[in-house]
């Protein structure tokens, strides 16, 4: 088949399951595809449409990399940003956690109020409009995120002056503008690295159906999260360091999933430090603090400014948990603890220490120090989603996409993208038990001793 009739057959697929998608909308209205778990009808429909369109992303990267088919990043990018516009401006239809977004900002810049410290249902005259966009208990919690998020959210609360609409809309393109800016700092580190692969790794980025669904659809605020990890890389494999722990400081001040890879990055800095490393790692430690400081100063009203910050990890959820919390979870039950509960937690944080400290002291050992923390600050996040005692949101997996792709480990990254869509209709737990035994079982039937399997895991080869 002529690479002109393949094109033409994708682009007829690709109008197909837009006019399909588009007509769910119009014939069921907005109540049915609000949430999945309002509607069990509209999740079927939506994990089969989403499975049908990554069928379809994958037969068309295969013909990429068997070249097949030629494409133009300009395309790419013209293409992800329609698709993105496309959902944009749809109601969301998998979380609420955008108009959390939304009515936290509207705390501070209609009621002048501080969201850290008081929750959107305090408020009379917004009851109504809270109740009719926030569900359950998330009505009565304070801000959870940190405070370079929430600063984020003020520009177009700001620029929208209690205009819920523009509000929306606003912040929706500014998270689809940083997603396209993330895709291109892909292409530019692919570039860098493995010059073969920028094309493709564009491609699997800018057009994958898990992230335009995350970021376009349903307006995650870890599209932020994952731009300035990958900024982050950018500016490392430019040697210019401060500016890299700049932004992996940022990164920190959206969500503290990154902190350990903090600590790692320190660690990599004194490894390469030089003469006065000491004082170096002294002077860069207090820039750190010195910038949490600043950043929680217009906020900070005592430790009660933390509490909404606390409140994901007291959540349970069995179906949510990570393996090792269903692990720790069995022995304590096992041992009969009369807080199984808690033993557990403490299990499963004690599990995560340990492995964490086995990655910090292989940095230490290593002498390829770049790609050896590439590795590590993957598994620093991964090893968080699979131990710690945390619930674990479907979406979540899209915090270790860009070191994959980073990798050039193409086939892992739609294995992750492909087992997070299956977590739109199975427990996230399920889903983290499968990629837990399919790394076991593929590494170690490739692997000759332990040894080459500890190697093969640690650097997904």
């Amino acid at each position: 088949m002529s690479e002109k009739k393949i094109k033409i057959i994708i682009g007829i697929s690709w109008l197909a399951t837009a006019a399909i998608f588009l007509s769910y909308y119009t014939l069921s209205g907005y109540d049915n595809v609000l949430l999945y778990f309002h509607n069990y009808e509209a999740v079927f429909y939506l994990f089969f449409l989403l499975l049908a369109i990554f069928t379809l992303y994958v037969w068309v990267f295969r013909l990429i990399k068997n070249s097949l088919i030629d494409i133009n990043k300009k395309i790419v990018i013209v293409a992800s940003l329609a698709l993105c516009l496309l959902l944009a401006w749809q109601p969301l239809l998998n979380s609420t956690d955008f108009h959390q977004y939304l009515l936290q900002a509207r705390i501070l810049v209609h009621h002048g109020e501080n969201p850290y410290l008081v929750p959107p249902n305090n408020f009379v005259s917004d009851w109504e409009f809270c109740q009719s966009i926030c569900t359950g208990m998330w009505q009565q919690v304070t801000n959870m995120y940190g405070p370079w998020w929430f600063y984020f959210t003020l520009i177009p609360a700001v620029l929208a002056n209690g205009f819920f609409l523009a509000n929306y809309l606003l912040l929706k393109l500014m998270l689809v503008a940083v997603f396209l800016a993330s895709a291109w700092l892909i292409y530019k580190i692919l570039d860098q690295r493995k010059a073969q692969l920028k094309k493709l790794g564009l491609y699997l980025f800018a057009l994958s159906p898990l992230l335009i669904f995350e970021v376009a659809a349903d307006g995650h605020n870890d599209i932020v999260l994952v731009f300035l990890i990958i900024l982050h890389f950018y500016f490392l494999y430019k040697n210019r360091k401060i500016a890299a722990l700049l932004v992996l400081t940022g990164a920190c001040l959206i969500k503290f999933i990154t902190l350990p890879m903090l600590g790692i990055y320190f660690i990599y800095l004194y490894k390469i430090g030089g003469k006065n490393k000491n004082v170096k790692m002294a002077g860069l430690g207090l820039l750190v603090i010195m910038i949490f400081m600043l950043s929680f100063w217009p906020i900070w009203q005592g430790s009660a400014t933390l509490n909404g910050l606390l409140f994901q990890s007291e959540l349970k959820n069995i179906y949510q948990y990570s393996p090792g919390m269903i692990f720790s979870l069995l022995i304590s039950k096992l041992i009969g603890h009369s807080d199984y509960s808690w033993l557990a937690k403490t299990i499963t944080t004690f599990l995560y220490g340990f492995t964490f400290l086995a990655l910090v002291i292989h940095l230490l050992r290593s002498d390829k120090l770049k790609e050896k923390y590439l590795d590590i600050s993957l598994w620093s996040i991964l090893l968080f989603i699979l131990l710690m005692p945390v619930i674990n949101r479907p979406w979540y997996l899209i915090w270790v996409l860009p070191f994959l792709l980073i990798k050039g480990r193409f086939n892992w990254f739609l294995v992750f993208s492909g087992l997070a869509i299956a977590a739109k209709i199975l427990s996230t737990t399920y889903i983290l038990l499968i990629l837990l035994f399919l790394l076991i079982a593929y590494y170690g039937y490739r692997s000759k001793n332990l040894s080459e399997f500890k190697e093969n895991i640690f650097r997904l080869n």
